[in-house]
Formats: structure tokens, sequence, C-alpha cells
């Protein structure tokens, strides 16, 4: 009899929600189904009446509690579900943006070295041009200067021989 009243309220209670009464009820704490069951157990062991020794099991009242704590354990159970199914979510998203920064930064720092590369190798290309146009201009000077020098030598010897046919020539005058 008991385990019949039992199953009544249970199925009260399902139907209950089913046909979604209560609908105004608000979240608050969770009672499990063992609970409920707990405590429809208490109740009859100390209730015993004849009242609910009648067909129509415990007063609709009562009935209608504990439907409303199953409605809230069951909204509560939903309401943690979604939330582990948000937070699944989010984690899952933020995994991917972290995996997608991380390519995007291994990627932007393989570019940024090749970047390096080139301007480097286009300074060293810059250098080598600065160099070999300094060092034309250099050997340019060193050979105008060593033209200068056989010039100058050539007109020192000119001098030279001039003095000299000079001097003969007043030496041969006196």
């Amino acid at each position: 009899m008991v385990e019949e009243s039992l199953n009544a309220i249970i199925t009260d209670i399902q139907d209950d929600v089913a046909d979604g009464l209560n609908n105004d009820v608000k979240l608050g704490t969770t009672v499990t189904m063992e609970e409920i069951i707990a405590l429809v157990r208490d109740f009859y062991a100390v209730h015993v009446t004849s009242s609910f020794q009648s067909p129509e099991g415990p007063p609709a009242l009562w009935r209608e509690e504990i439907a409303f704590q199953y409605l809230i354990s069951t909204e509560a159970e939903k309401e943690q579900e979604d939330l582990q199914r948000d937070l699944a979510q989010a984690q899952k998203n933020a995994a991917q943006e972290l995996a997608d920064f991380e390519a995007q930064y291994s990627k932007d720092r393989i570019e940024q070295s090749e970047r390096l590369k080139m301007q480097r190798k286009e300074l060293q290309e810059e250098k080598k041009e600065t160099f070999d146009k300094r060092s034309a201009v250099v050997e340019e000077s060193v050979k105008d200067l060593e033209s200068r020098k056989l010039d100058k030598e050539a007109y020192l010897r000119e001098i030279d021989r001039k003095a000299e046919a000079a001097l003969k020539r007043w030496k041969s005058n006196f």
C-alpha cells in the first residue's frame, strides 16, 4: 500500500511537471528524487492515519509541495547542465582562441624574422656597394696622385736638367 502510494505520488509529480503546473516556480535548492522518496517515507512513518489509507493517497496540498520540490530540483539540474555545457563551450572557445593567437603569433614572428633577414641582406649589399664605390674613388685618387707624382718627378727632373744646363752655361761664360 505504501509502495503504491509512493508510486502514485511520483506519478502525480511527473504529471504535474509534464502538464506545466507551477510554471511560476523560481529555482531554489536542489532536491533529488531519492530525497523526495525519503521525505515521503518519513512522512508516512510519522503520520500514518486513516486519511492516508484512502485510495486517493496523500492530501492534494502535500502532493503539490512534493511536485513543487521536484520541479525545483528538475529545473536546478537543467540549469546546472546548461551552465556546465556553457562552461565547456567557453573553455573550448578560449582554447581555440589561444591556439589561433599562438599560431598567428608564431606566423608573425617568422614573417618578422624573414623581414629582418632581408633587411640585413639589403644592408650588407648597400655596404658592399658603398665600399666598392669608395674603393674605386680611392683607387682613382691613388692613380691620380701617382700620375701627379710621376708628373712632378718629370717636372723636377726637367727643372734639374734646365738648372744644370743653366749652371753649365753660366760656368762656361766665366
